[in-house]
């Protein structure tokens, strides 16, 4: 009786984990009060059903414990959490609005919470898949949420947001670029899942039957479904017209291939054929049929507008012409005024969610525009919590990236490299996102970033747990 309650809580903190994700990027990204509340509490409540599944008794003998790498990393998120938790009662930060500060220490909470779950709940290859997927299901959804609502230009209110009509697809996102590197990070992880769920085949026939053969087995796989699910995205993707979205999807897919090519030679063909499909069926195909020359367009119109504030001096982000994009420089002034905050009381910081209310008080002049948020998610650390804690941060993605490299080069499964090839793509494209935007702000794409980050953990021991039951045998 008390182990089959041990492994029902346990099994309730994964289905939680799995809910939440699902649920996270329609109630306007969880990115308001009430959504950040409930998740976080839900969340909260899925550790206690795991540490409480481990006092009565759960144990599986398939899953070791975790590595050295994954408790290190699971102590750094802590100890920040544990700053911004406890800092407010320990330091005087004379410009806290406790409102704001008592949300971000919810968010802090569940960015805890979430690595936590992937990391010890996510045990089984049945549960690697339902999470994935899950995931990419999510994502889709939204697209089509999206592109459906864009077409149709029409108006609706979710939460006290108004989505009025407009030229860029943004789905439930307060943003269209924040629902771009959420298309992004799902569809980083949508590849992973095709490549870890490619059956190895046996004894193909030669020459072109084979290929054929190939080719009709895929077609009527359910890795065609994730396919399709990939296409969706990336029409939703193109259509949010996002220069950085659709920058740092490239360059993870770069990333993503040459990790493939370079740690998994005998997935290199399929990997290449993969890239190619997406760069020329997906981005180049289908994304002239809905619009991708209006993200050239804009690019086009950005450097356009470098050149205009080059002549015109440091006053011309104010004589912007009509149609023009606000340029590099302009993007980035915000994160380096930023910057300038934060180097004012660089090791505690100015206290959780103040760079709103000290912002305008560094600003450069031709910054005429209300800002909530530094377009820079490093700035804005920096600023709020202190260099010492975006370091310890920074320090967690370092071991994460150093995880996801091991497992890469160790003679691990097709199915472990498959996920964590895809897990390190979305890593890629938020670390890339961050410094012209703030995307680890938004409630959604912060908790889908530190499932990226927890999964090569979660696989690291799903792979000593096959090694074991080899030994065993």
């Amino acid at each position: 009786m008390r182990s089959s309650f041990a492994h029902a809580a346990e099994r309730l903190a994964f289905g939680i984990l799995v809910a939440t994700l699902f649920l996270a990027p329609f109630p306007v990204a969880s990115n308001r009060d009430g959504p950040v509340g409930i998740t976080s509490t839900v969340l909260a409540f899925a550790v206690f059903c795991f540490l409480l599944a481990k006092a009565l008794g759960f144990a599986d003998s398939r899953t070791p414990p975790a590595t050295r790498l994954g408790t290190t990393f699971l102590g750094l998120i802590a100890l920040v959490v544990g700053w911004v938790w406890l800092g407010p009662l320990v330091h005087h930060f004379p410009a806290l609005d406790v409102a704001r500060a008592e949300v971000y220490q919810l968010k802090a909470l569940a960015y805890w919470c979430v690595p936590a779950l992937v990391m010890f709940t996510t045990r089984t290859r049945k549960r690697f898949i339902i999470l994935l997927t899950t995931i990419v299901v999510s994502g889709t959804l939204e697209a089509i949420l999206a592109v459906v609502s864009l077409s149709s230009q029409t108006e609706f209110s979710l939460l006290g947001t108004a989505f009025p009509p407009g030229q860029r697809a943004q789905g439930t996102f307060a943003n269209s670029d924040h629902f771009a590197n959420y298309m992004a990070m799902c569809m980083a992880l949508a590849l992973g899942l095709m490549l870890a769920t490619a059956e190895a085949r046996g004894r193909t026939l030669p020459g072109w039957r084979g290929k054929l053969l190939g080719l009709l087995n895929f077609l009527l796989s359910k890795r065609m479904l994730v396919r399709l699910a990939v296409i969706i995205m990336v029409i939703g993707l193109v259509l949010t017209r996002s220069r950085m979205g659709n920058a740092s999807f490239f360059f993870g897919l770069f990333f993503f291939l040459y990790a493939v090519a370079w740690a998994w030679p005998h997935k290199r063909q399929a990997a290449l054929w993969l890239g190619i499909s997406l760069l020329v069926i997906d981005l180049v195909v289908i994304g002239q049929w809905v619009g991708l020359e209006h993200v050239v367009e804009r690019l086009q119109n950005t450097e356009l507008s470098m050149g205009a504030e080059q002549d015109e001096g440091p006053t011309g982000a104010n004589q912007r012409a009509p149609g023009q994009e606000e340029t590099v420089a302009e993007r980035l002034a915000i994160g380096q005024d930023g910057f300038k905050l934060a180097l004012t009381s660089p090791w505690v910081g100015h206290g959780p969610a103040t760079f709103f209310t000290l912002f305008p008080q560094y600003k450069r002049p031709a910054i005429d525009i209300w800002v909530e948020h530094a377009h820079n998610d490093y700035a804005e650390l920096a600023s709020d919590l202190g260099l010492p804690a975006l370091l310890t941060l920074g320090g967690a993605v370092c071991l994460s990236l150093l995880q996801w490299a091991q497992l890469m080069r160790s003679p691990s499964s097709g199915f472990v490299k498959g996920v964590v090839s895809g897990a390190g793509m979305a890593v890629v494209c938020l670390l890339m996102h961050a410094w012209v935007d703030f995307n680890l702000h938004i409630h959604a794409n912060a908790m889908l970033f530190t499932v990226a980050l927890a999964l090569p953990f979660a696989l690291s021991r799903f792979t000593r747990t096959r090694h074991a039951g080899k030994t065993a045998h």
